[in-house]
Order: C-alpha cells, then sequence, then structure tokens
C-alpha cells in the first residue's frame, strides 16, 4: 500500500504535462493558482497525518509542511498583490484540486505505521517532481520576475523538504 495519497495528484502537476503546449502558455495567474493548490493540498494532507499519526517524526514533518506551505502562499500572495496578477483556473488547476480531494479520501482510512509510510514514501515522490516540474513546467513560463525567484525559492525549500523526508523514511 506504498502509493496510497497524492502521487498522481502533485506530482502530475510538477512532472509533466500531458497538455505541454497548454503548459507552455499558462499565465503567470494560472501557474499561480497551481502553486496555491499545490500548497493548499500539503496543508489539508499534513493536517490529517498530524490529527491521526503516532509517530513523532512523522508528524514534525507534516508540521513543517503546514508551516512552509503556508508561508509559501502567503509570500505569494503578496507577488499577486504588488504585480496585479489575478489568480486563474487552469485544466491543470482543476484537475489537481479533483486529485487532491481523491488522495485525502484514500489516505482517510490508513492508521499508524501504514498511515506514515504511505505518507511519508508518497512525499518523497511529491517532492521530487514538484522540484523536477516547477524548474521544467512553472518557471519557464512565468513572466512576473518576482513570481519566477518565487518559484525558485520554492525548489530550494522543496529540496529541503526531499531531505527532510528522505531522513524521516530511513527511520521508519
Amino acid at each position: 500500500m506504498k502509493k496510497l495519497i497524492a502521487t498522481s495528484a502533485l506530482l502530475t502537476v510538477m512532472i509533466s504535462c500531458s497538455h505541454d503546449h497548454a503548459a507552455k502558455n499558462f499565465s503567470d495567474g494560472q501557474v499561480s493558482k497551481i502553486l496555491t493548490t499545490r500548497n493548499d493540498g500539503e496543508v489539508l494532507l499534513a493536517r490529517h497525518v498530524i490529527a491521526n499519526s503516532k509517530n513523532a517524526d512523522v508528524k514534525e514533518f507534516a508540521q513543517h509542511m503546514i508551516d512552509d506551505h503556508g508561508l509559501n502562499d502567503v509570500k505569494k500572495s503578496g507577488i499577486l498583490t504588488a504585480e496585479s496578477i489575478e489568480q486563474e483556473d487552469s485544466w491543470k488547476s482543476n484537475e489537481l484540486q479533483n486529485e487532491i480531494i481523491e488522495s485525502q479520501n484514500k489516505l482517510l482510512p490508513l492508521k499508524d505505521k501504514a498511515l506514515d509510510v504511505a505518507y511519508i514514501d508518497d512525499q518523497i515522490e511529491i517532492h521530487e517532481g514538484m522540484i523536477e516540474g516547477i524548474k521544467t513546467n512553472l518557471i519557464p513560463v512565468a513572466k512576473e520576475p518576482s513570481l519566477k525567484k518565487h518559484l525558485e525559492l520554492t525548489v530550494k525549500k522543496d529540496e529541503i523538504h526531499l531531505q527532510h523526508a528522505k531522513f524521516v523514511r530511513s527511520n521508519l
């Protein structure tokens, strides 16, 4: 039961855009909405894990997801306000939102170590995908320099999350 949460959901948005041409045409508002949807999904899943896990390391990791993805969203919102960018839905943000709901529903019945392992394994895959996807699909299409810089900083933070998740996994 290794892949019971958002691997396809969050990973898909970042790794591959089957509509490659459409991905190249994302506006800054659409790029921002994809990032918002990703952040909201990370927070949602992490809150569930904190409420249901008994493992202190997993709960600590999940709390970092809540803190860091929440802060990422606050910083992104500041950029949107400063640059007068309106968030816009896209096929990708809508698809991602639906997949996050499905992922949450898969995570709900898991308990104890099964929950911890599934969550951390997927966090490793998700963050690997996010790092690559932001670099290849979102940064290249972002037009506003401050949004592009925010995406670059997001990649650096995701790299830290990935290392943290791998460390937690090595102790499960």
